[in-house]
């Protein structure tokens, strides 16, 4: 029973550290978002200074239409991670519920075990006494 609490208790441990490693990620990837969002307003702050030369002008939006690019990827990179990790807590969560059935059924075994047990020490009693009385 204590074997099976600890094993349950590693794998809470290391599905917490997987959890936290996803979140680390997830962090890191809306960081990229963010600063890539940043550099997107400096570049329409630009344009909108730059307007007087076409050249400048054309030239920007071919940077917002690469910045934009750039975040619609970073954006559906973070929606597949984010997919991931969800998939990932959906198959820890599953596991641990199997994992709790089995600690549930194995605490029911072991009740009855220790009833049979009582049981078998109560007779044993039973016939001691017995044979103490025809003893004597």
């Amino acid at each position: 029973h204590k074997v099976v609490k600890e094993k349950q208790d590693e794998e809470l441990k290391r599905i917490s550290n997987e959890l936290e490693d996803k979140s680390v990620m997830l962090l890191a990837v809306q960081e990229e978002h963010k600063v890539v969002k940043e550099k997107l307003v400096d570049i329409q702050v630009r344009m909108g200074e730059t307007v007087s030369s076409l050249d400048v002008c054309q030239e920007d939006k071919l940077q917002v239409a690469s910045a934009l690019q750039e975040t619609l990827k970073s954006e559906e990179t973070m929606k597949v991670r984010l997919g991931e990790v969800d998939e990932e807590l959906e198959k820890k969560s599953k596991a641990l519920e199997k994992r709790e059935k089995e600690i549930l059924k194995a605490q029911g075994k072991i009740t009855g075990l220790e009833n049979q047990l009582q049981k078998m020490r109560k007779r044993q009693e039973k016939k001691n006494s017995e044979y103490k009385q025809k003893d004597s």
